[in-house]
């Protein structure tokens, strides 16, 4: 069988039935939209006027809508189907090359052995916001979803762990102690210390004044290099996020630790002359 082709029509050309052919009650849909029994006959390029031009065009229009006859509507629907068939992919596709990857999560089994299912649940979000809360550490850990990411030590980010710590430490003192077993009571004391110590250190705002010669961007980001997965091509694309992203983490800590000077809190001397 002939290859076929949308058929289409535009004020540069017109579609005719190639003289050869039979007549158009003899025509099957797959014959009258070959490539053997159409031809293009293109409009004149150039013309005296927008009026010549427009009646070339009608003419051309009107002669091909008089020999394709009754399949028109038949092929008026195959166009549009194309039509919309052909912007349906190019959507697909353009959201396929700027959409990114959902990357897996690796964590499956945070809870453990917990018992109580309770437990078990807090254990797995305490996970999951700690994860988010410090992407280097997720990172280093193998968790791709956090690859190109760095800290925010942002206010409204502080404001919103410190938010979880607390619900964290609620739903945690809604299940009593002394009706867990000795290994869940462990790890339900482990969590509300945790929740607990992390709800001090955002009313302490250590990133306004604190300065530690053996942490923080100075050292992370120069070791950083050297846990940064590279292999895959995303992989690579990650750590380009991450390294661009590096400058603005640096003026993110320049301006805590002003605004911590402007209060009159300050690292010790020792503190700030080693870093």
């Amino acid at each position: 069988m002939p290859r076929t082709r949308p058929i289409c029509h535009s004020g540069r050309s017109a579609i005719n039935l190639d003289k050869n052919s039979a007549s158009q009650s003899q025509f099957r849909p797959a014959q009258l939209i070959s490539r053997q029994n159409l031809r293009v006959a293109p409009t004149p390029a150039i013309f005296s006027s927008d009026a010549d031009r427009g009646r070339a065009s009608a003419a051309s229009h009107k002669d091909s809508r008089r020999q394709l006859g009754p399949w028109r509507p038949f092929l008026l629907t195959a166009q549009l189907l194309y039509t919309a068939l052909g912007a349906v992919a190019l959507g697909l596709g353009l959201g396929a090359c700027f959409s990114p990857p959902l990357e897996p999560d690796p964590w499956q089994e945070v809870a453990g052995e917990i018992q109580r299912p309770e437990l078990a649940e807090i254990a797995q979000r305490a996970w999951e916001w700690h994860l988010e809360r410090h992407p280097i550490f997720a990172s280093n850990q193998g968790d791709a979803r956090y690859h190109a990411l760095l800290q925010d030590q942002s206010k409204a980010a502080r404001s919103q762990w410190s938010r979880r710590m607390e619900v964290l430490a609620e739903d945690l003192r809604s299940i009593p102690a002394d009706t867990l077993s000795d290994e869940d009571r462990v790890t339900h004391t482990f969590l509300l210390e945790y929740a607990q110590k992390q709800r001090v250190m955002i009313e302490l705002d250590l990133v306004a004044w604190n300065i530690d010669p053996r942490s923080g961007p100075q050292v992370d980001f120069l070791t950083q290099s050297a846990e940064q997965p590279h292999a895959t091509p995303r992989e690579r694309e990650q750590m380009l996020r991450r390294w661009s992203a590096m400058a603005a983490s640096i003026r993110q800590h320049v301006q805590n630790l002003k605004r911590g000077l402007n209060d009159g809190r300050v690292a010790p001397r020792h503190a700030v002359e080693t870093t």
